[in-house]
C-alpha cells in the first residue's frame, strides 16, 4: 500500500516523501565561514566605534543597527554550523546542546 507523498521503487520499496529529502542541502562551509567573520567585524567595530568617537551619542544609531546586525548573524550561524558539522541522525542533539550551552552563558554573564 502507498500512501500519499510516497512512490514506489521497483527496486528499493518505498521511497520517502520529497521533503525529507530536502534536509540533507547544506550551505558549503566557506561561505558560513565568511558571513561569520563578516558578523565578528561588526561586533569587533561596535565595540570599538565608541571608543574611536570619543562621544558614543554622535554614534548610537550606527552602534545599534551594527550590534543587532553581529547578534543575528552569530546567532543564526551557531545553528548552521551545528547542522554542517554534525551528521543528521545527531542534529538534534547537538541543537540541544548548542541551547545548553547558550543558557549556561546567559546565566552566568547575569550573575
Amino acid at each position: 500500500m502507498v500512501f500519499w507523498g510516497q512512490r514506489r521503487d521497483s527496486q528499493d520499496g518505498i521511497r520517502p516523501p520529497q521533503g525529507e529529502r530536502f534536509q540533507e542541502r547544506r550551505i558549503s562551509t566557506p561561505i558560513l565561514s565568511a558571513v561569520r567573520h563578516v558578523g565578528y567585524a561588526l561586533g569587533v567595530g561596535t565595540n570599538f566605534l565608541p571608543a574611536l568617537t570619543g562621544n558614543p551619542v554622535d554614534g548610537l544609531i550606527g552602534l545599534i543597527v551594527f550590534s543587532g546586525t553581529s547578534i543575528a548573524i552569530e546567532e543564526t550561524l551557531e545553528k548552521a554550523f551545528s547542522a554542517e558539522l554534525l551528521p543528521s541522525e545527531l542534529c538534534s542533539l547537538g541543537f540541544g546542546f548548542l541551547a545548553c550551552a547558550n543558557a549556561a552563558g546567559d546565566m552566568a554573564s547575569s550573575l
